[in-house]
């Protein structure tokens, strides 16, 4: 064994469910597990039921039914801004490069869950330089994935990996940067979307002595740990039983042979039993972390080939990082990040040459809020305001094609891309308009069935046949739809498509508005069967990339098709840009990306919606502070409002992840009428 190395290893294992309570969490544990009652235990195992929803955001699709009308907002008790930026940052700075090669032993880093985001520190220390990228997992199902660290290679070197238990697929990347080159394999059994009987953690471990890693699973349920012989579906495994109850699953070289072995760690009371051999049998190191009620970490922290534990505290996201196994062992407390993300622990040797940070999205021209007739002692209330919003992540105003405000909150920053929620519709409106344009589709009055026959020529339901692209951009297909109803179902049917188009129809199509997201992922399926391009493919070609923007993940259905309702990922001064085109007429900056007469089409009124809004295409409009304003609307506060008499985008995002859910709608929408807009005083 080579322990230049550096023994590390980290247990990596997250939970994922509507109301994104993490795994651990749910599951039922006992104050102390009891050895001598072991085999019962695992006898009972399968009497236990945690309550483990998948997938992330079953009923999170789009915005929830439009609130009923919010009273003024007021300014007592403001509490200070807590945002990253308070003024406008200079534009994507360019990222720092590291001059050593390696860490010298494992350090930590986190894994948003919610965000799809890793920060590494390449140091010992919360003021170490950090490496932050998003996870290149775009072609994902649409599905949170656990995180998994290793040195898949061999080279001393770890490199994250995620796996999503929905699909049973393990993806392996070759470096720690957005986009790296990737492994994808499955293993296992898939985590039906409906399942509440058990749940599988990702672990990884170089488990003989050989110098790479392999991964492998461990079921919450049984206890039991299958370790892979190599990254690849195929090859045999080894498979025991160890854990007594409840518990959440730890690895690394706890004795230096150069071998990874299994452990469990009881999160209730923070005690943890570590084997230095992998199969059955009585614990041989026994750990009083002192920390109960924490979530478990493993890394050679100094360097000496021993891998030891850490413990972080899920409230305050500080680690305590151990220097032993012993009662007296000594700890290094790092504080790593703020809670308003769901950020899970990894830890690793990782490269620290090459660039250390991720862009920021669209470099937007920079100006004074007083230059763009927007008063600044106004502005800066509506960032106070913005503030006291829990869960809003972000604020931003461009007036005059120009940043003039710009504030993130709660540990997020522009680097940060967020979940659109169903803002994506908006964006899948402006790929219609493309798609005509390029002589894909030939109207809104085609019917699905010329896409979809398979789908859509029901001759048992003929108003099937009748269901055109009109009614599918404007939500008057004529089927019940509520997503918290409807949407879970969908995605945990075999085929979506086939469950939308199986739904009873309540009217005729065009008779009636009714919010229905699954129409918008029969439509995403539609433009591809149209262009012969998957969705994400066209609209990077013909939209994302003439804009200059990206999107750093979009999620499928179980086969393939990229979602059209939602799970589109973008930052936030991509989404202004995005608004700004359409503010613009669908031209910008001398280039004509979508033609005028489908983005005036697009968002005036088609047809009247819920709670005061009307519709247009995948576009929501109303009034705010006597201002015509459209916009894109997507669950849990993610908003790009366009105004167009006032030459003004304003974007928000917000936390979908933690329920949020429809009680951040009202607050934005009072911080747009209440103090934005009227800070808009000049031309």
């Amino acid at each position: 064994m080579n322990f230049l190395r550096y023994r590390r290893r980290a247990a990596l294992a997250a939970a994922v469910g509507t109301s994104a309570l993490l795994l651990a969490a749910a599951l039922p544990v006992p104050t102390m597990p009891t050895r001598e009652d072991a085999a019962a235990v695992r006898a009972q195992a399968q009497d236990r039921r945690p309550t483990i929803h998948l997938p992330l955001a079953l009923d999170n699709a789009g915005p929830a039914p439009a609130p009923t009308a919010q009273p003024a907002a007021t300014q007592t008790s403001v509490p200070p801004p807590t945002a990253t930026h308070t003024s406008v940052p200079s534009p994507s700075p360019s990222p720092t490069t590291a001059t050593a090669t390696a860490t010298e032993g494992d350090t930590i880093g986190m894994y948003g869950l919610s965000s799809g985001y890793a920060r590494l520190l390449l140091g010992a220390s919360s003021d170490a330089p950090e490496r932050s990228f998003h996870v290149g997992f775009a072609r994902t199902a649409f599905h949170g994935a656990q995180p998994v660290v290793g040195d898949w290679d061999g080279d001393g070197l770890d490199t994250l990996g995620v796996f999503d238990p929905r699909i049973a697929a393990f993806t392996v990347y070759a470096e720690n940067a957005a986009d790296a080159p990737a492994t994808r394999f499955t293993f296992g059994v898939p985590v039906a979307a409906t399942d509440d009987g058990g749940y599988s953690f990702a672990v990884a471990g170089d488990w003989n002595g050989d110098g790479s890693d392999t991964i492998g699973r461990f079921d919450a349920q049984t206890n039991v740990w299958t370790l892979r012989e190599a990254n690849a579906a195929g090859p045999p495994d080894q498979t025991f039983a160890y854990g007594i109850g409840p518990v959440h699953p730890i690895t690394g070289d706890w004795d230096g042979d150069g071998v990874d072995t299994v452990g469990v760690v009881v999160r209730a009371t923070g005690v943890a039993y570590l084997r230095n051999t992998n199969d059955t049998g009585p614990e041989e190191i026994v750990v009083e972390t002192g920390h109960p009620g924490f979530f478990p970490v493993a890394g050679d922290w100094d360097g000496d080939g021993v891998d030891t534990l850490g413990m972080v505290d899920p409230e305050t996201v500080v680690v305590h990082l151990r220097d032993g196994h012993g009662p007296d062992a000594g700890e290094l407390v790092i504080p790593m990040a703020s809670r308003a993300s769901i950020w899970w622990p990894v830890a690793g040797r990782w490269d620290v040459a090459g660039p250390t940070g991720e862009h920021a999205g669209f470099a937007w021209p920079a100006a004074d809020p007083d230059d763009v007739g927007i008063d600044p002692t106004m502005l800066a209330t509506a960032y106070e305001r913005a503030a006291a919003i829990e869960n809003l992540h972000s604020l931003l105003v461009v007036r005059h094609g120009k940043l003039a405000g710009e504030a993130y909150f709660d540990g997020y920053d522009a680097t940060m891309a967020n979940c659109l929620k169903s803002v994506s519709k908006s964006v899948l409106s402006a790929l219609y308009g493309l798609a005509i344009e390029d002589g894909h589709v030939r109207g809104l009055e085609q019917p699905v069935s010329a896409f979809l026959p398979a789908y859509y020529a029901n001759p048992a339901e003929p108003r099937l046949g009748r269901t055109s692209i009109y009614n599918l951009l404007t939500m008057t297909g004529g089927q019940p739809w509520t997503d918290p109803t409807h949407l879970g179902p969908m995605i945990g049917s075999e085929d979506w498509i086939q469950h939308v188009a199986d739904l009873p129809f309540t009217s005729n199509p065009g008779e009636r508005w009714n919010y229905n997201t699954g129409l918008t992922h029969v439509a995403s399926a539609l433009l591809t069967e149209a262009t012969g391009e998957a969705t994400h493919e066209y609209a990077a070609r013909r939209l994302f990339d003439p804009l200059g923007i990206s999107v750093t993940r979009w999620d499928q259905d179980t086969d393939g098709r990229d979602f059209g309702g939602a799970e589109v990922w973008m930052r936030p001064r991509d989404m202004a840009r995005f608004g700004e085109l359409y503010l613009r007429g669908g031209s910008i900056d001398g280039t004509r990306i979508l033609d005028e007469r489908w983005v005036a089409a697009s968002t005036r009124e088609q047809e009247t919606a819920s709670g005061g809004h009307t519709y247009g295409y995948w576009w929501w409009r109303r009034d705010f502070a006597g201002h015509p304003t459209y916009f894109a609307w997507g669950y849990g506060g993610q908003f790009i409002f366009v105004v167009e008499d006032l030459d003004l985008v304003v974007v928000t995002t917000s936390s979908w992840f933690r329920g949020a859910g429809a009680t951040t709608n009202g607050p934005v929408f009072a911080l747009l009428a209440d103090y934005v807009l009227p800070a808009v005083t000049g031309d």
